[in-house]
C-alpha cells in the first residue's frame, strides 16, 4: 500500500509539472499587462478619481456586481463607482497576495 501510494504521489507531481505553462517561472506579458491594470483600478478607488479607468477598462464593460444589477458602459462605471465611493475616505488596499495569468487576476 506504502509503495503504491509513493507511485501515485510521484505520477501526479510529475503531471502538475507537466502542466504548467510557462517552464521558466516567469510571469507572460499578459499576465504582467493584466496585473498592472488591476493595480491602476485599485488606485482609482484608494484616490476615488475614477477620470483614467479607460485606461484599464473597455468602453464596453461590464460589472456584473453592481449594487442595483449590472453596470454597463465605462461612463456607466464611472459614475456608480464614484457614487459608491462618496461616503468613503482615505481607502487604503494592502495586497496580502497576488495571481495573475493570461485570463485572470485575483488579489
Amino acid at each position: 500500500m506504502k509503495k503504491l501510494f509513493s507511485i501515485l504521489t510521484v505520477i501526479a507531481f510529475y503531471t502538475l509539472i507537466s502542466c504548467s505553462d510557462n517552464d521558466d517561472g516567469e510571469m507572460s506579458e499578459t499576465a504582467k499587462k493584466n496585473l498592472e491594470a488591476m493595480h491602476g483600478i485599485t488606485n482609482s478607488f484608494e484616490k476615488n478619481d475614477f477620470s483614467n479607468l479607460g485606461d484599464y477598462v473597455a468602453d464596453n464593460a461590464i460589472d456584473h456586481s453592481g449594487e442595483r444589477g449590472e453596470i454597463i458602459g465605462l461612463e456607466a462605471l464611472k459614475t456608480e463607482y464614484a457614487r459608491m465611493m462618496a461616503p468613503v475616505k482615505n481607502m487604503k488596499s494592502t495586497y496580502i497576495a497576488e495571481l495573475a495569468n493570461d485570463e485572470y487576476v485575483m488579489s
